[in-house]
This record gives structure tokens, sequence and C-alpha cells, in this order.
């Protein structure tokens, strides 16, 4: 994939959906662009298994992901991690959640100008997600780093670019060990964060491996972090394309909702 078509993908996606909807890229396989197709997919599991996906993962050193399992498997494991994101628990988040934006707001402005996405949207996730599993404040740099890791390693491997591999895989089992140390700890003496609600969540006697929980955490980590950057990117970029939709929206903030659904 150029750097061009990563930069501004969208006349590629609609030449995707003008034409049969259905094609074959030489690195990233079959891409299927129109709703109805993707629709019958995903839902069904036995022809396009997600398992094709563990391969790729295993070479990263993530296996046992949630990305990579079909039903039953998969829907028993999100059923379990949904217990951990209960309603609850994600607003008692807000309150820490508007202060950490209004702090790299703040110090972007004082910068005079700044990058949107380097210093507000990139930021923003990691630190929330470091916040909702318990990551302590000495530990964040490595958290950051681990984070960045996953990514860059991810996209190496799919542009066919391994020479850095054993360096970030390193990374990765450095930052498996944190998390599988941490889960262990919060079985014992379980705290306020999404670890020891995943450690604790239980349905019809059973719960997460260790392994389970800590491949969980990755996969917030990847899932989780870069596409909510690249939700603010892309907001903040449509806002500046269609700035009457700004001003409704700050005339009224009851459509917040609505524009991030």
């Amino acid at each position: 994939m150029t750097v061009d078509l990563r930069v501004d993908p969208y006349p590629w996606y609609a030449e995707l959906r003008s034409k049969e909807g259905i094609s074959r890229h030489e690195q990233l396989g079959w891409l299927i662009a129109k709703y109805d197709d993707v629709r019958q997919v995903m839902a069904d599991h036995n022809t396009f298994s997600s398992a094709i996906f563990e391969g790729f993962s295993s070479e990263l050193g993530l296996n046992n992901q949630l990305s990579s399992m079909d039903p039953p498997r998969h829907t028993q494991l999100r059923s379990l991690a949904q217990h951990a994101f209960t309603p609850k628990a994600v607003a008692a988040l807000e309150p820490r959640i508007r202060t950490m934006a209004r702090d790299l707001v703040d110090e972007a402005i004082r910068k005079g100008s700044f990058d949107f996405v380097d210093d507000i949207a990139i930021p923003l996730p990691v630190n929330v997600i470091a916040e909702m599993l318990g990551v302590s404040e000495v530990d964040r740099l490595r958290f950051k780093h681990w984070s960045n890791t996953i990514v860059a390693a991810s996209l190496r491997l799919l542009h066919g670019n391994p020479e850095e591999l054993p360096e970030h895989i390193a990374a990765i089992r450095e930052m498996k060990q944190y998390f599988l140390e941490r889960s262990m700890e919060r079985k014992q003496n379980p705290k306020e964060d999404l670890i020891s609600r995943l450690a604790i969540a239980e349905i019809e006697g059973n719960r997460l491996s260790d392994l389970e929980i800590v491949e969980f955490c990755v996969l917030l980590m990847v899932a989780g972090n870069e596409t909510t950057t690249n939700l603010l990117g892309n907001a903040v970029r449509t806002f500046l394309e269609f700035p009457d939709q700004w001003r409704l929206l700050c005339e009224k903030k009851e459509l917040i909702p609505l524009m991030l659904d």
C-alpha cells in the first residue's frame, strides 16, 4: 500500500464500491466494499473463519486473540468481557477522561500551534486505556511504547517489511509479561480497574484465564487505541469541511451522542 493511498484512501474506496465491490489486493488479500456483502461475510463464520488471522497474530507473538476466534468461543469470551464494561464502570471514567482531554488541549494551546493528531488524538486514547487497565503513572511511558510497538509491528508485517520484527516482538513479550503479573495480582487483590473486573467476571461458572486476560488487554490496546485516534482525527477533518455542522453541534450539545454514532 503506497503512502499516498494511506493518506487519502477515499477515492480508492469509492472506486471499489462503484465496481463489483469485491477485489483482490496483492498485500491485503480479498477486499469486500459493499454493505450487504460485508454483513453476509461477517455472519458466516463457517465459510469465512476469523481463525485465518491466527497465523498473522502468532508472528507477532499475539496468540488467542478475540479477533481471530469464531463462535462459540468468541461469543463466550466477548460475553465475559462485556461484563467488565458495564454502564456504571464506563460512566465512572467520564470525569477522568474529560480531565485528560482538557489537559491535552490546554497544553496544545500553550504551545501556540499544534498538530491535533500528534498532540491530542494519539495520546488521549493511550492515556484512557492505561487508566482503564489500572496502569500506574510510573508505567505510562512503557505502556505508550508498547502500544506504539504493536501498531508499528502490525503495519510492517502487513506491508511485507519484517526486518525490525524481532525488536517489536521482544517489546510485545515484555508487555504481555507485565499484564500477566497484573492479572495474577488482581485475582488476589482486586482494585477498581478493568483487569480486576475481567479477573472476577463470571458467566455460568466460567472465568477468563490469565492468558485470556492478557490477550484481551493487548486487543484493547490495539483496537481501542488506533480506532479512537482515527475517529478523533476524522471528526475534526469533517467539521473543518462542514463548519455548519460544527456550529450546529455547539448550539445543540445534546446531538453529540448522535454525532458519535
